[in-house]
């Protein structure tokens, strides 16, 4: 649970359960090892040390290879095969994201700038289906089955298989 503050008008904030950020940050923070960080420099601390040294080495290597995950999505039950290959009109970049309603998870491309700000902010910006957008793309790469460029290689992958489940069109 995070600590209760309350802030000078009255308002009470915290008492809830930690997200998964504040505990990265928890198993991040070196005074567990003894030292003390001041300004992205670690110095040895005048106490002593709570845990080795060894356990330090593989929590943060357990923490680097999960963000690896994360970020590429490869444990993703549904990955999102067209990361970073999306863009809208403008030219932003369009990113993977998704929303559950009644326990259905419906995954979206999001303009950047939309993942940011609200739509009044971002006019122009667009969110598109991934399965739609994901079932054209499979579509075209299976109209053209020598086609294998780098930038496509996952979605081939994916539809070499048949492990893709966007139906037919």
């Amino acid at each position: 649970m995070s600590k209760v503050r309350i802030d000078r008008h009255g308002r009470r904030t915290g008492g809830k359960p930690c997200a998964r950020g504040a505990l990265y940050k928890l198993l991040q923070t070196r005074i567990y090892l003894g030292e003390i960080v001041h300004k992205d420099a670690s110095y040895p601390g005048q106490h002593d040390a709570i845990i080795s040294n060894e356990l330090w080495d593989r929590v943060q290597q357990l923490l680097a290879q999960n963000r690896v995950e994360r970020e590429l999505g490869s444990e993703a039950r549904v990955p999102s095969l067209l990361v970073g290959l999306v863009y809208d009109e403008t030219g932003q970049r369009m990113t993977p994201t998704h929303a559950n309603k009644k326990g259905v998870r419906y995954r979206y491309y999001v303009s950047q700038p939309l993942t940011a700000s609200a739509r009044s902010g971002v006019p122009r910006g667009r969110r598109v289906p991934a399965r739609d957008l994901e079932r054209i793309v499979i579509h075209r790469l299976r109209q053209f089955p020598r086609v294998r460029s780098r930038g496509c290689s996952r979605a081939w992958q994916a539809c070499a298989k048949g492990g893709l489940d966007v139906g037919s069109s």
